[in-house]
């Protein structure tokens, strides 16, 4: 977050708060499921725009999703430009990494706080394991 806010941001002149924008992009346009099963792994403007998300999922007010999609995409195109990656990215190499191996490390694995991990992060877990090896536990009223 704070590359994002402090090299990428500040270019702009947005009138939305930082945090809610990184959230956004990190929990929905790129670290949701919708988001990895996506053409790019990005979720489609009209996906996060239209309200398919929910409004209970993603609390950012429809007024101003539009905005922060094009805050996103500049987002993009900057990363790119710079030849940067962010956590996301890593994530998405990762799973493109283990989705090549056709096989699961059997082992067990205990995630606790699993409400501060992205779903494509959980996917990790499940890529690692499976399910029937995979024990989660979080607090379902937190959430980063």
């Amino acid at each position: 977050f704070e590359r994002f806010k402090s090299q990428f941001y500040h270019l702009g002149n947005y009138d939305l708060d930082p945090l809610l924008v990184w959230t956004a992009i990190r929990s929905f346009l790129i670290g949701s499921i919708e988001a990895f099963q996506s053409p790019g792994r990005i979720l489609p403007r009209e996906h996060f725009v239209g309200g398919r998300l929910g409004r209970n999922r993603c609390r950012i007010p429809s007024v101003h999703r539009n905005e922060v999609y094009d805050i996103f995409l500049r987002y993009q195109r900057w990363k790119e430009s710079a030849k940067l990656f962010d956590d996301s990215d890593r994530v998405n190499i990762l799973l493109d990494l283990l989705g090549s191996l056709n096989q699961r490390i059997q082992t067990k694995i205990y995630v606790d706080e699993v409400q501060d991990f992205t779903q494509i992060e959980i996917l990790v877990f499940f890529m690692l394991a499976g399910p029937e090896n995979l024990f989660l536990a979080g607090d379902p009223a937190q959430s980063v």
